[in-house]
């Protein structure tokens, strides 16, 4: 019914469809715009004093991991270390010793990360394929 009314009106019925959710008693939304808070604040979704009714709940567990969970490849950690390192040895006069310590702090992080990353793939899958 949006959409035709959209075409009739020659109209976007997708922003007609958003500003109505104010005065909606029910809409639907995939999980991804229910469970990103910014989506919810772009749309105008509020949670608190609404029910929310999950349909296909065994899939929320899925939606979840995929909307809070980034790939990183281990080159990318790679590259990071060192051009951080680079960045450090090339500005280290520059810096103030707190942004000097902050640097360290990144890169502890970065390695530590890397190092980690490194262990899971070996132990994964017995040996390391980059």
């Amino acid at each position: 019914e949006v959409a035709r009314n959209g075409r009739s009106a020659r109209a976007c019925s997708y922003f007609a469809s958003r500003q109505a959710i104010a005065c909606a008693d029910i809409i639907t939304v995939p999980y991804p715009a229910l469970l990103s808070s910014s989506s919810r604040q772009a749309l105008g979704i509020p949670l608190r004093g609404n029910v929310v009714i999950i349909d296909e709940g065994h899939n929320l567990v899925d939606a979840l991991e995929s909307a809070y969970t980034a790939s990183v490849p281990v080159r990318h950690f790679e590259l990071s270390i060192q051009q951080t390192e680079a960045y450090l040895e090339k500005y280290r006069e520059r810096l103030g010793s707190r942004s000097r310590y902050h640097l360290g702090t990144t890169l502890t992080l970065l390695r530590a990360l890397h190092d980690r990353l490194l262990s899971a793939l070996r132990g994964a899958e017995g040996t390391l394929e980059q």
